[in-house]
């Protein structure tokens, strides 16, 4: 494979195929890359280590949300765009968030979530904010939104992905303190 992305994407088909026979703690790069076809020095070409593949896969995958909360898209439409990605690799964040940590998953959800969530903010609220309290307002709300996420990806929440989005927004709306 000449295509500098497509053998990155061969290493990360790589690391699925070894998850699904070692936890992500047990994987080595020699795993990877026998999953792969890949040599060991084809690997270190493209990542210093797994974490860095890791990272790659989150990046990879959440450039669509990310393109989206640059622009105009609702949050709603995002976080179903973030539930779809996770839900199709479920195995795959499931393990290495657990195994990991989720630093670089929830980095690059919480700065889309934020500037969304700042721009909803603006629009909604008006002016009775100051900026700060506005960009602070704005992270709270990211942070909350990812935790969830990262907690339904790991099975700790079970809901239908429309069911959550439904559920966060009654929250963030404050239509569950209105109903009856």
């Amino acid at each position: 494979m000449a295509n500098s992305e497509q053998t990155k994407r061969a290493l990360a088909n790589g690391l699925r195929l070894a998850l699904k026979k070692r936890e992500y703690g047990d994987i080595t790069v020699a795993d990877i890359t026998d999953c792969s076809g890949m040599s060991r020095n084809t690997f270190y070409y493209h990542f210093r280590d797994k974490e860095e593949l890791v990272d790659w896969v989150f990046q990879t995958d959440l450039k669509p949300v990310i393109r989206a909360a640059e622009k105009s898209a609702n949050w709603t439409e995002l976080l179903g765009m973030v539930l779809d990605v996770a839900e199709k690799n479920r195995e795959f964040y499931a393990e290495v968030l657990t195994s990991q940590g989720y630093a670089s998953f929830s980095t690059c959800l919480i700065d889309a979530g934020r500037h969304v969530a700042a721009r909803i903010l603006a629009e909604t609220r008006g002016t009775s904010q100051t900026d700060r309290e506005l960009q602070l307002t704005a992270r709270f709300y990211a942070h909350a939104v990812i935790g969830v996420v990262i907690d339904w990806v790991r099975g700790d929440v079970e809901f239908e992905p429309e069911e959550l989005i439904a559920l966060i927004e009654a929250r963030i709306t404050g239509a569950e303190s209105r109903r009856p």
